[in-house]
């Protein structure tokens, strides 16, 4: 799932099939992105809305602040 978390109310949903786009997402992301970061298992606890962006506080109280930010649960849950 892709959302905005920036307030504006835009959300967008897309479906994939993960194991076939994970590493071609990846690969994209670092090519097109200048300081694109991947912080895999760092559960999110809270994305909030910044002046210029967002900032994502992950599980250790570690925070990241970004200009726009990508989260992916990585596994469907109902």
């Amino acid at each position: 799932m892709v959302s905005d978390c920036s307030g504006n109310g835009l959300h967008q949903e897309v479906s994939v099939e993960p194991a076939l786009m994970i590493y071609r997402l990846q690969e994209f992301m670092q090519a097109k992105f200048e300081g694109y970061t991947l912080l895999c298992n760092s559960p999110v606890i809270d994305c909030t809305p910044t002046g210029n962006g967002v900032a994502v506080r992950v599980s250790g109280n570690r925070t990241y602040q970004a200009n726009k930010a990508v989260l992916c649960n990585g596994y469907e849950f109902k």
